[in-house]
């Protein structure tokens, strides 16, 4: 059965029922009386049972009366918090800290999300993964959201999975092996590579030992140390293909055709377990979820 009962009948309902009044209802909702009246008994008609009953100038509250106006204030507070949401999405802010492996994704995200929210403060920041991961914890200057590769176990964290980053190996288009196909994890050992993070360097590890190939020393850098060092030909840097994206759109690097490449790792939209995301954070991980599914493309590769 289908009540077709409409919010203003419950609002009306529900002022009648509180202040016991037809007349304080009336001049609450800025109504007239006989309007307040007309959309009680249409309520009560919807209904099939009397919800009222008037003693004297007093409207009292029937059996079935109680049970509906629980829903009714039921329904009443879950509007409210739709309005209040609604209010925050239109208002509100929004802190998203990013790490670099997925800076360039990340940033396409919030334009997107930006565009639908135009009147949302929404503060960027790309850091580190150390500490991203320690700003996580708590402070002035912890995210509502991180965008990041896997968080490493142990951690207080909620993690989502919503986008697959492509690890690939770079250099300059000078490289002698830049025009090599399907080359030997053995060949490119022996050459000198930056990397960008310590979870780069992890996973390029568990691949090259899975081979049995020792990787040479690699170096740590920044992203704009990594570009000079590529660009300079001495290098060959371990990366996530969607950091360097503009460079290799632009021709300034390129992905070497590797054996057992790209590696395929997960990136996670996370924060600490103990915090209540507010309605623009929780919109945005699910607009995250939703352009990282919507952006998955199938590639071979090994997976770690």
């Amino acid at each position: 059965m289908s009540l077709h009962i409409t919010i203003r009948q419950i609002q009306v309902f529900e002022a009648v029922a509180r202040h016991r009044s037809f007349t304080r209802a009336a001049r609450e909702l800025h109504l007239t009386q006989p309007a307040v009246s007309m959309q009680v008994k249409q309520l009560q008609a919807r209904i099939g049972l009397p919800l009222l009953e008037m003693r004297g100038r007093k409207a009292d509250i029937t059996d079935a009366g109680g049970a509906v106006l629980r829903h009714c204030r039921a329904m009443l507070a879950q509007l409210g918090e739709i309005e209040r949401d609604i209010n925050i999405l239109k208002g509100g802010s929004l802190k998203i800290c990013l790490t670099a492996a997925v800076s360039h994704f990340g940033q396409l995200l919030l334009a997107k999300f930006r565009a639908m929210y135009k009147s949302m403060h929404i503060s960027l920041d790309v850091a580190a993964r150390d500490e991203l991961l320690a700003r996580l914890g708590g402070g002035e200057d912890a995210p509502d959201l991180a965008l990041m590769e896997r968080p490493p176990p142990g951690l207080p964290l909620e993690a989502r999975a919503f986008m697959r980053s492509p690890l690939i190996v770079i250099a300059t288009p000078r490289h002698p092996l830049a025009r090599r196909r399907q080359i030997p994890l053995a060949e490119i050992a022996a050459h000198p590579h930056v990397l960008r993070e310590a979870g780069t360097s992890a996973a390029m590890t568990r691949v090259f030992d899975a081979h049995g190939v020792h990787l040479a020393a690699a170096n740590s850098a920044s992203g704009s140390e990594i570009r000079e060092n590529v660009q300079s030909g001495q290098y060959l840097a371990v990366v996530s293909a969607h950091s360097v994206e503009p460079e290799l759109s632009a021709g300034r690097v390129v992905a070497l055709d590797l054996r057992h490449f790209p590696i395929m790792r997960k990136c996670y939209v996370a924060y600490h377990k103990g915090k209540t995301l507010p309605p623009a954070a929780n919109e945005f991980m699910q607009f995250a979820l939703a352009e990282g599914e919507r952006s998955a493309h199938a590639m071979p590769a090994a997976r770690i």
